[in-house]
């Protein structure tokens, strides 16, 4: 069966393919679009290693919001056809079968996105960012993300097995830490709480009671078990990124090694991670640096730079620009633009079928030129 590779389908969410997995295509990484499945629905795109079809991907134009489209991707997961050629993804899991939807039925694929091209706004996630759902496990929730996975990611998702991990913790000590009972309870406690699938933990602990060496056992921990393929330690100062480091450099863990010499740490500014790298420290600001390509910038500010990018592209009469300046006010109270958002903003007004009047038919214009500016990384 012969299947097109294009980057053309749905131009909107082609930035976020880009970056994650049109570029690996030598590497035998490729997303194919119009995949066919079953009941003549063909799948926007289907995520490919190699010969092992591994997600499937619903795409949805800027203004769609994505976590209700998600149940199509899973669908499109359901009604894949395995063809002679295809390596399963359920044996690169150690698995002899598809993955049972609980319905009946079963999951050729193990994953499914849905997406827009927007980044995530946690003011409005419906709206925006990458959906995502495991669905080998029926209590797996669909969740938002900044992005797709890295194929080496998603890759590593398939293979990993949390259960056997969630199972070395439990019976991994806590001795050779040489932690104290409240550091090691506080572990304990996100050990737990990842483990029915909470994904947000916070532990507030006071000014010296050790909170740098706490994080330091729970990250040695959770890389031992292979809960994790790699971690993240952020700080707001390079400061506080420098006082990490010394004690990643000295706190002894087993067999009085620190965790720099037992893990690669990748230090601050080294922000090319290598695949060898398991702790990665960063700043805020590098962090922003590396995913967007621009130092932060208050919202404010992105309202301003994004109205007059629209302003610039089109000679407005001075009572359309009193509407769009009005829609700029109420924009900086929001982190998406939508219809839903025009909707409510001018409920009073006729919402957004009147605003689309005044503007001469150019409201669905107006809301891409604004959202490019509002996210320029969706764009670029």
């Amino acid at each position: 069966m012969s299947h097109s590779f294009t980057q053309q389908r749905f131009p909107c969410i082609q930035p976020v393919f880009c970056k994650f997995f049109f570029h690996f295509i030598a590497q035998a990484i490729a997303a194919i679009a119009e995949w066919p499945t079953q009941g003549k629905q063909s799948a926007d795109y289907v995520l490919f290693a190699g010969l092992s079809p591994l997600a499937a991907v619903e795409a949805k134009r800027l203004n769609i919001n994505v976590a209700g489209k998600i149940g199509q991707a899973e669908r499109y997961a359901r009604g894949f056809d395995l063809e002679a050629e295809h390596e399963p993804a359920w044996l690169a899991e150690g698995r002899g079968m598809s993955w049972p939807d609980g319905q009946g039925g079963a999951f050729q694929l193990p994953f499914a996105y849905s997406c827009n091209g927007r980044p995530l706004i946690k003011q409005s996630p419906e709206a925006s960012g990458t959906w995502f759902r495991d669905v080998r496990q029926p209590s797996n929730l669909a969740k938002p993300l900044q992005g797709f996975h890295s194929p080496d990611g998603l890759l590593d998702h398939l293979r990993r097995s949390r259960a056997e991990a969630e199972a070395r913790l439990r019976q991994e000590g806590f001795a050779y830490l040489g932690l104290r009972d409240y550091q090691q309870k506080a572990i304990a406690a996100v050990e737990s709480a990842l483990a029915v699938g909470q994904t947000n933990c916070l532990l507030a602990m006071a000014t010296g009671t050790g909170k740098t060496r706490t994080i330091i056992g729970l990250i040695y921990r959770l890389l031992k078990a292979e809960r994790f393929r790699r971690i993240l330690f952020l700080v707001d100062r390079t400061a506080l990124g420098d006082q990490a480091l010394d004690v990643f450099n000295e706190a002894p863990l087993e067999q009085s090694q620190p965790l720099s010499k037992i893990y690669n740490v990748a230090e601050l500014g080294d922000m090319a991670a290598e695949a060898e790298t398991r702790v990665q420290v960063a700043t805020v600001q590098a962090i922003r640096q590396a995913a967007l390509g621009e130092a932060l910038l208050p919202f404010d500010q992105r309202v301003a730079r994004a109205m007059q990018k629209l302003f610039s592209q089109h000679a407005w009469t001075p009572l359309q620009r009193k509407w769009l300046d009005r829609l700029a006010k109420q924009l900086t109270h929001e982190g998406v633009i939508d219809h839903d958002f025009v909707n409510t903003a001018f409920a009073n007004d006729g919402g957004a079928k009147q605003l689309d009047k005044l503007l001469s038919g150019q409201l669905e214009q107006v809301m891409n030129t604004l959202a490019d500016g509002l996210w320029p990384q969706a764009a670029a």
